[in-house]
C-alpha cells in the first residue's frame, strides 16, 4: 500500500512540475489504471495467493498419515515453528 501511495505522489509531482495544478494532477493520477494495477492490485493478489498456498501447506503438514484427523506432537511442533517464521 505504501508503494502505491508513493507512486501516486511521484506521478502527481511530475505532472505539477510540467505545469498542471495539484488538484487536477492528483485527480488524473488517481483515475489512471496502470499505477493502481502495478502497485496495488497485483501485489495484493499475489499476497492473497501466497497466503492461501501457505495455509494449504500448513494444513497438509498437520494431517496425520492415516488421514483420520489426528495430529502427531512432532507435526504440531513443526507447524508451530513454521508459523513463527512467517
Amino acid at each position: 500500500m505504501l508503494s502505491y501511495d508513493h507512486q501516486i505522489r511521484k506521478e502527481t509531482m511530475k505532472l505539477m512540475n510540467d505545469g498542471m495544478g495539484m488538484p487536477a494532477a492528483l485527480e488524473k493520477v488517481r483515475k489512471g489504471v496502470s499505477l493502481k494495477e502495478l502497485f496495488f492490485v497485483t501485489p495484493a493478489s499475489l499476497n492473497a495467493l501466497t497466503s492461501v498456498q501457505d495455509s494449504k501447506a500448513r494444513s497438509h503438514i498437520l494431517q496425520s498419515p492415516a488421514g483420520n484427523g489426528r495430529v502427531s506432537s512432532r507435526r504440531k511442533a513443526i507447524a508451530k515453528a513454521n508459523a513463527r517464521t512467517h
